[in-house]
């Protein structure tokens, strides 16, 4: 039996080619993830390109002929119910409309086929998910700090893309890596990374926390407390008020990491786990509560909301998170199940029908339920809840909190408007490689 030795030239330009292959699909991975983060949140693109349906077209055309040519992928009977669920609801809602508007029902299957391709083409999508993130937290510092200070206000006055379309008070500047917001007095001291607000960048960065609690035993202790640090950092220079929020919960997320290493039979280690929690649990209160006495876009700007919305007397009452909350749920009561559709004349049927487009910035998780009732919500929490319980070890608790925070991001912004948070319903489809064992460094 002849014996293949290692030195051979055709074993060592075998050797190479696949080295060479495994970087480029690498490099194609964290491409992928990146332009799916782009396609869901970057004003700038958008606008260079004339509006997101010819992106959306374009990338699940490309992200389509990669999946053609890629062999060996495999995907559960999971990667089915989304379609079957939408696609059901999207039926009932043109049969009991009477319409069928089939150019935005194609807009949304497409924002959801993009979403499930990637991750079947991405199976470390998580993992690059917070990479990508912490670089966009760590790069988005330079234009925030450049911005406010004002060495780089030349180069956005002459390189930004303004989006008329939205009234001045609100009006964003993209340079495309970066986003800046403004106000009466300028550019608002908020910082936006690339997303079309400051919030927008708070519940991206906050989902790249969690999924970083989520898989800390992947990470050595340096690589995980790096990422961690400019991670909560990123969230807290957005100034987001659901950001902030957030992060509370996604720190106590982080704390229970420890206490599931050890048996209930490991007294002094697990005790000490238990105080560590307790330690970071009485941490948050103390800085949470301190922070809603003396932030104005905490404490003063959800009592106002919530006056707002309790009395409707002001103009635009319904414009906030929690009025449109309460806005919505006269939608919901009266179609529970099936929802009102993603048309705008069905969508908002109550109140003059397509001319209330200016609804469209409210909260996020009413939004999605009133449009596709408790169905279509509960179907995305379920499947992701799924995914989060396999990424846990099947650790119900932590899996329930996870879930619990990204719901609670919902409420900040309709992120299911775009794929990347319609992609988490397949957190469980994919069957293929998974991170490897090991610590990985940053």
């Amino acid at each position: 039996m002849q014996v293949l030795q290692l030195n051979n030239p055709a074993v060592v330009q075998l050797a190479g080619r696949s080295s060479r292959f495994g970087v480029r699909r690498k490099q194609l991975d964290y491409f992928l993830v990146f332009w799916l983060l782009v396609i869901s949140g970057n004003p700038g693109v958008s606008m260079l390109a004339g509006g997101i349906e010819s992106i959306l077209s374009v990338t699940f055309l490309g992200v389509g002929a990669i999946l053609l040519v890629r062999r060996n992928l495999q995907w559960s009977r999971w990667s089915a119910v989304p379609f079957v669920v939408f696609g059901f609801l999207l039926l009932i809602q043109c049969l009991s409309f009477q319409v069928f508007p089939y150019l935005t029902i194609i807009g949304f299957l497409i924002r959801l086929s993009i979403g499930l391709i990637i991750w079947m083409l991405v199976p470390r999508l998580p993992y690059i998910f917070i990479r990508i993130m912490v670089f966009l937290a760590v790069i988005s510092f330079f234009f925030w700090i450049g911005g406010s200070l004002g060495f780089l206000r030349p180069l956005i006055i002459r390189f930004a893309i303004q989006n008329m379309e939205i009234e001045a008070v609100h009006s964003r500047l993209s340079l495309i890596v970066h986003t800046y917001v403004m106000t009466e007095n300028g550019l608002s001291f908020r910082n936006a990374g690339m997303f079309w607000e400051g919030g927008a960048f708070a519940g991206f960065l906050n989902l790249a926390i969690c999924f970083l609690a989520l898989r800390r035993d992947r990470f050595s202790t340096k690589t995980y407390r790096t990422y961690l640090f400019f991670l909560c950092i990123g969230v807290l220079s957005t100034l987001s008020t659901a950001g902030y929020i957030v992060l509370g919960g996604n720190l106590f997320l982080h704390s229970l990491h420890s206490i599931g290493r050890y048996p209930s039979s490991a007294g002094f280690k697990r005790n000490m786990a238990l105080l560590r929690i307790a330690l970071v649990t009485f941490f948050i209160l103390t800085v949470g509560f301190y922070a809603w006495q003396n932030l104005p876009f905490l404490g003063e700007k959800i009592m106002y909301q919530y006056e707002t919305a309790r009395y409707q007397e002001r103009s635009g009452w319904y414009l906030t998170r929690l009025g449109t909350m309460v806005l919505d749920w006269e939608y919901i009561k009266k179609r529970p199940l099936t929802g009102w559709g993603i048309r705008h004349d069905t969508r908002w049927a109550l109140h003059g029908g397509g001319t209330m487009l200016e609804f469209r910035m409210g909260n996020g998780l009413s939004d999605f339920t009133t449009r596709f009732g408790f169905i279509g919500i509960l179907t995305f929490a379920g499947l992701t809840w799924l995914g989060l319980f396999r990424m846990t070890r099947k650790n119900r608790v932590r899996a329930i909190i996870a879930l619990g925070i990204i719901l609670l991001m919902l409420n900040g912004e309709n992120f299911l408007n775009h794929p990347f948070f319609l992609s988490l319903m397949f957190l469980p489809v994919y069957k293929g490689v998974s991170i490897p064992e090991g610590k990985h460094r940053a």
